[in-house]
C-alpha cells in the first residue's frame, strides 16, 4: 500500500512524503521539496533528510508518531470496526484504512445519536457509513460528528470546510456510560472556563427531546482558506 502525505496550512497545500508498506513494514521518504520548506513536522524521529525512514520499535504498528496521530481513534476506530465486520474482515488484521464516500442533505442530531447508541451496544445500525463519513477522523472515546452548522444554528449539513453561511463544528452524543444531562454539563463547563479568562472556541447546546441537548464546538482548524495543520501533544 503507498499513500502520499500532504500538510494543509490555511489552503496551501504542501506535498510532504510517501508512507509505503512493504511486507508488514512501513517506510516514509521526504518527497525532495518539501525538505526545502525546512519544516520540522518530527525533528527528532524525521529529520529533514533524503533518505528513507522506518520506524524499527514499531510504537504504533510501524507508523511514526506524527502520521498516526492524524488517525481517528476511540469512536472511530470503533465505527470502522462495525464497517469493516459488516465487509467480513478483522479490524486487527488491517494496515490504514481510507474509506471515502459523500452524503448530502440536512443532518437531524436526535436520529444520528440513536444509531449511535445503537453501535455502542454492539448493534447494526442503518446510517453505518453516514456516521463513519461525519466522524472527520476526530479523535476520542465519546461518538461524536463533524458537521456544517448554518450560522443561526438552525440547519447541519455534511461537509468540514466553511462556506457561505456554514460553519465546521464538532458535535458530541452521549455514551452509553453518560446521564442525559453531560451534554449541558460540558456547555456550562465551557461557559466557565471562558469567564476565566481562557481563550476557546465558539460552543452551543444544540437541542434535543431526548436529553438535556448535544454539546457542540466550532472547529477552529478548518477555516474558510482550508484545513489547518493541529498537532496534539
Amino acid at each position: 500500500m503507498r499513500l502520499n502525505v500532504f500538510l494543509n496550512t490555511y489552503g496551501n497545500r504542501l506535498f510532504v512524503g510517501v508512507l509505503e508498506e512493504q511486507n508488514n513494514r512501513i517506510f516514509f521518504e521526504y518527497a525532495p521539496e518539501f525538505i526545502g520548506t525546512n519544516i520540522p513536522l518530527s525533528p527528532f524521529m524525521l529529520p529533514l533528510k533524503q533518505q528513507v525512514y522506518e520506524d524499527e520499535k514499531r510504537t504504533f504498528d510501524g507508523l511514526f508518531g506524527v502520521f498516526n496521530d492524524s488517525l481517528p481513534d476511540g469512536w472511530g476506530c470503533l465505527l470502522l470496526d462495525r464497517k469493516l465486520q459488516k465487509q467480513g474482515l478483522s479490524y486487527n488484521a488491517i494496515t490504514p484504512l481510507q474509506i471515502d464516500k459523500e452524503f448530502t442533505g440536512d443532518i437531524e442530531l436526535d436520529s444520528l445519536s440513536m444509531e449511535a447508541g445503537k453501535i455502542l451496544q454492539g448493534n447494526a445500525s442503518e446510517v453505518l457509513d453516514t456516521l463513519l463519513s461525519l466522524n472527520g477522523s476526530s479523535a476520542g472515546a465519546r461518538p461524536k460528528i463533524v458537521a456544517l452548522v448554518a450560522k443561526d444554528k438552525q440547519t447541519l449539513i455534511h461537509g468540514s470546510l466553511a462556506h457561505e453561511n456554514y460553519e465546521p463544528w464538532l458535535i458530541k452524543f452521549n455514551s452509553s456510560l453518560d446521564d442525559k444531562d453531560i451534554g449541558a454539563k460540558e456547555y456550562i463547563y465551557s461557559l466557565m472556563a471562558k469567564d476565566a479568562g481562557i481563550d476557546m472556541p465558539e460552543t452551543y447546546l444544540f437541542p434535543s427531546q431526548n436529553s438535556s441537548g448535544h454539546f457542540g464546538v466550532k472547529r477552529f482548524d478548518r477555516t474558510a482558506e482550508g484545513k489547518v495543520h493541529i498537532r496534539r501533544f
